[in-house]
């Protein structure tokens, strides 16, 4: 699993929140052995520093040993400062390497690179899926220029491939010190209506391949007669997704240009029927502390995924 942990003292780490999960996934599969690897590390001989959560042992290991790589989050320890354009650079650097040792990936390495750009929404749309209106917009743009061309109704600026609503503005509001910050996370970005139906709340479904693992709904912390202020603070729940919801998923799932085995799915439901925001599928965040069979749901995914490679 490629994950951001302290390498000076890693074993600090796995009484948090968000290692908890995959500590209980190497204690609750023990016929799988895992390991947390720094995939920035990764050398020309195929060599990258490891974490064994079995003997909770931190050494250097060859790449070619492992059967199966899980993406689980994509950035160095506590490396924020890093634009998305710096950041994305050095993760498809260290992409392009890895392929060279070719070890199966979760999503495949295409994927990742794929998924990476938020430009996805658009094919998506070629084929028939219904997508909140999208906008590509050059990132030169002077802002008072951008706000006279969409004076009417509310706009929401977005990078192009962001991830946890970092630099997500609103065009009304945005001041020219955030505006340029959205500005040099890339060369262009997405401008999109605002969507008041995400008051209900935006769904997120978690699939392994084809199969439903589990679903969330985040709701922002406004009443009803407040406005909504961006960047949003949410409010994230377990959710029984409805049939068309599941279905409305593997249709996107079904249309995406190239395969993937983890992912989720983001929509909110409008008056004219459900509507994709965005397909989460570089890394993304699994809820797991709100699925107490997490665990076993996802090490039951490893297992068949082992097995399957075993077979060819």
């Amino acid at each position: 699993i490629a994950a951001p942990i302290n390498w000076q003292n890693p074993d600090s780490q796995f009484n948090g929140n968000y290692f908890r999960k995959v500590k209980n996934l190497a204690i609750q599969n023990k016929n799988v052995n895992f390991y947390i690897i720094d995939i920035f590390s990764l050398n020309e001989c195929g060599q990258l520093v490891v974490y064994d959560m079995t003997y909770q042992k931190r050494s250097m290991m060859e790449i070619s040993r492992f059967d199966l790589i899980h993406f689980l989050e994509l950035e160095r320890f506590l490396e924020l400062q890093q634009t998305f354009h710096e950041k994305w650079a050095e993760v498809l650097a260290s992409l392009d390497l890895l392929e060279r040792f070719n070890v199966p990936c979760v999503n495949t390495i295409a994927s990742i690179r794929y998924s990476m750009s938020k430009m996805y929404l658009f094919d998506l749309e070629a084929a028939g899926i219904p997508v909140i209106p999208t906008k590509l917009i050059d990132a030169t743009i002077r802002l008072d220029d951008l706000k006279k061309i969409y004076s009417r109704g509310r706009y929401i600026a977005k990078p192009l491939r962001g991830e946890c609503g970092r630099y997500v503005l609103e065009l009304g509001q945005v001041g020219y010190n955030a505006y340029r910050s959205l500005q040099q996370q890339d060369d262009r970005f997405l401008l999109q209506p605002l969507q008041e139906d995400v008051r209900s709340g935006e769904v997120g479904l978690l699939f392994y391949g084809n199969q439903l693992a589990h679903a969330v709904i985040r709701k922002p912390h406004v009443e009803n007669s407040e406005q909504l202020k961006f960047p949003l603070k949410l409010c994230v729940e377990p959710y029984l997704p409805t049939e068309e919801e599941i279905s409305f998923g593997l249709d996107v799932f079904n249309a995406f240009k190239l395969p993937l085995h983890i992912y989720r799915v983001d929509f909110i439901r409008t008056q004219y029927g459900l509507a994709l925001m965005e397909v989460e599928a570089v890394d993304p965040f699994h809820y797991g502390h709100l699925d107490p069979n997490y665990a076993k749901k996802i090490g039951k995914f490893y297992r068949e995924q082992l097995y399957s490679m075993s077979m060819v």
